[in-house]
């Protein structure tokens, strides 16, 4: 208030000049624009950018799930109204499964290389062909010499100089289907401690450790596609390494019921929902069939392979 006093009392002695209404008027335009300066707000901030999203971890994939990640644009249309965003690009080379989406231009859709994406083509690239002959298996032990020097090659300008992600690792051959595992089997399977993201990967992805969850009459291995889920920190987490066709039956997290393996009193209703899990992570998912619970669950077509 003094600061402003004096401001004033020294316009008025300078503009004494000034008609009485003339320099009252200046003088209260200069009063306030040096208040709004004093008391303007800062500057607004500078927007922050978005916070990245936590890196998805590593997975397992199937020659059938990797053939998805093909860059195309699935049809239709979203309920919005929206065009659906292109799939992602993934190839394998030699059992390690590399996100080639910002080379899109030359593996996605219309590239030289479109036809390696969504294929294991680690022979292929190996041999320098497009035969089709040459991709689906990560087995390099047929490889002479110059020719694993020329994987080699491939594999560090993947991840070195072009710096792909590597997301998972391709599994070819999987358990029979057939066998009936015990809770204790099954329970030996519930996924590592610590679950590798893309951030942390090796310099070529091993398996990633299985995740087993019964589901009706199958045991599913969910490190194909449902790691973030059924892995350490996932929602689902309880249920790694269990048959909880009880627990899903019923869309319940009880201990009580994760923990058992009655089904035959499960209502008609309760079935309906084991049935609708099963679909899902037999169709819906793609999880594969790694063994069976030892149930004989019949709903609706949910005890079929």
């Amino acid at each position: 208030m003094e600061l402003l006093q004096d401001i004033q009392t020294h316009l008025l002695s300078v503009y004494t000049s000034l008609s009485s209404m003339d320099s009252y008027l200046l003088i209260f335009l200069t009063t306030f624009a040096f208040w709004w300066f004093l008391n303007r707000s800062s500057a607004p901030p500078i927007p922050s950018s978005p916070p990245k999203e936590d890196p998805k971890p590593l997975r397992n994939f199937t020659l059938d799930q990797l053939k998805h990640f093909d860059g195309t644009t699935p049809p239709g249309l979203h309920p919005n109204g929206t065009a659906p965003d292109p799939k992602p690009v993934y190839l394998s080379l030699g059992g390690t499964v590399f996100d080639m989406s910002t080379g899109a231009d030359f593996y996605g859709p219309g590239g030289s290389y479109e036809c390696f994406a969504g294929q294991e083509c680690g022979i292929a690239l190996a041999k320098m062909s497009f035969e089709k002959l040459y991709m689906g298996n990560p087995d390099l032990s047929s490889l002479s010499f110059s020719e694993k020097d020329a994987y080699n090659e491939w594999f560090m300008k993947f991840r070195d100089m072009r710096g792909y992600p590597i997301v998972g690792k391709l599994v070819v051959k999987l358990p029979d289907s057939t066998r009936v595992l015990t809770p204790d089997y099954i329970a030996a399977h519930s996924g590592a401690p610590l679950l590798p993201t893309p951030d942390t990967a090796p310099s070529s992805a091993a398996e990633i450790p299985p995740i087993y969850v019964g589901c009706g009459n199958f045991v599913f291995d969910c490190s194909f596609g449902g790691v973030e889920f059924y892995g350490e920190g996932g929602p689902y987490f309880k249920f790694a390494g269990k048959d909880v066709s009880r627990a899903l039956a019923k869309m319940s997290f009880e201990p009580t019921d994760i923990n058992s393996r009655e089904i035959g009193d499960l209502t008609e209703a309760e079935k309906k929902v084991l049935a609708d899990w099963v679909n899902t992570f037999k169709n819906k998912k793609g999880y594969p069939v790694v063994g069976k619970t030892g149930h004989d669950f019949t709903f609706n077509g949910a005890d079929k392979e």
